[in-house]
């Protein structure tokens, strides 16, 4: 598997929008477990973003938000993982000797982070390892048990299962916290890069440059889905649910409201048709940011977009979104973790 960047190089980049993704267990505000849509709360949608890492440089590129109960949790790239549990006003080191710093391990980069379970599940470069950590982040255990190596993964948590991609075209899962592995036989999809790996009502799904493929018979046999778009089109980061699927591509997104059955084509989310850089659901609204700085809403599921108060002040992507209470942070590649405050 390759990573692409955006939005002048898109075959350099990638790993910077892909936002890791490890997904989340929190259904509120984590990709990958969405709620059906409903009534939206009413949110301050021509507020201002802040910056709240400007005291600390490590948090500079950070890659993945989470949370936990009232924490919040920042990975950053190659200096460990910061709490606060002021959204954002004060954050603080978990841990002291971080166990893939570029410091000690040249090239070494944490790529994606996430909670399950009381438990914080990293991947990290170079060796596609996955780590586990029961104390957020002061000591680590290595989970790769049944695993290829590889220099690149990418990881995403939906239904039940953790669900990784290694190299260009290996698909795993986990069912017991990263714990141990399973290969997913994808041996059927014609394709050269497999970008992503879910399940929806015991049918997987794969993106590939090949278009979305669907297995009902865990993956002994793959059928392309018909969804309006060409081969070949770049597919990012989505949402899935029983029924309700968001796919991002370069000039908008893809929706499903049957559980991949039909499709339609929602443009218009970014006023340059960048691609969705990392996307997340609470509250049934949708939030969405992109490589420009820009966070994006959407009050009906990803039919149309309107642009979340003015844009964060830097140019650079954002790759990861978490609602706190009444709070959406965003953290950047390269200037640091923003708020945006959504409700009274």
């Amino acid at each position: 598997m390759r990573f692409f960047n955006y939005p002048f190089d898109i075959s350099k980049y990638f790993l910077v929008f892909v936002a890791i993704i490890i997904y989340g267990c929190n259904s509120k505000n984590s990709p990958g477990s969405i709620s059906d849509p409903g009534p939206s709360q009413s949110i301050i949608t021509n507020g201002t973003w802040e910056s709240v890492s400007s005291s600390i440089p490590h948090l500079a590129i950070t890659k993945s938000l989470k949370t936990d109960g009232s924490d919040i949790f920042a990975a950053t790239q190659s200096f460990g993982i910061y709490r606060s549990s002021n959204n954002g006003d004060i954050w603080a080191a978990t841990a002291n000797g971080f166990p893939f710093d570029q410091n000690s391990s040249p090239g070494t980069e944490l790529w994606g982070m996430d909670i399950v379970n009381n438990e914080t599940i990293v991947n990290v470069s170079n060796s596609s390892q996955i780590y586990a950590s029961t104390d957020y982040g002061k000591t680590w255990q290595i989970r790769n048990n049944g695993l290829i190596q590889s220099s690149i993964s990418i990881m995403n948590k939906n239904e039940d299962k953790i669900y990784l991609t290694v190299g260009d075209s290996k698909a795993y899962y986990s069912n017991d916290v990263a714990a141990s592995w399973h290969e997913i036989n994808t041996s059927g999809i014609t394709s050269q890069y497999i970008y992503e790996v879910f399940s929806i009502n015991n049918k997987y799904y794969v993106l590939a440059d090949s278009g979305i493929s669907v297995s009902t018979d865990n993956g002994n046999n793959w059928l392309v889905i018909n969804t309006e778009l060409p081969p070949g089109i770049r597919l990012f980061p989505g949402l899935f649910s029983s029924k309700n699927i968001i796919i991002g591509y370069m000039a908008g997104a893809l929706l499903s409201s049957d559980g991949g059955i039909t499709w339609k084509v929602s443009k218009g989310w970014s006023q340059h048709n960048y691609p969705i850089g990392t996307i997340i659901e609470s509250n049934n609204i949708v939030f969405a940011g992109g490589p420009d700085g820009t966070v994006y809403y959407s009050l009906d599921f990803g039919s149309t977009w309107h642009l979340l108060g003015n844009s964060i002040n830097t140019n650079n992507p954002v790759t990861s979104l978490a609602v706190n209470g009444k709070y959406l942070l965003a953290s950047t590649y390269g200037s640091g973790v923003f708020r945006y405050k959504l409700f009274y």
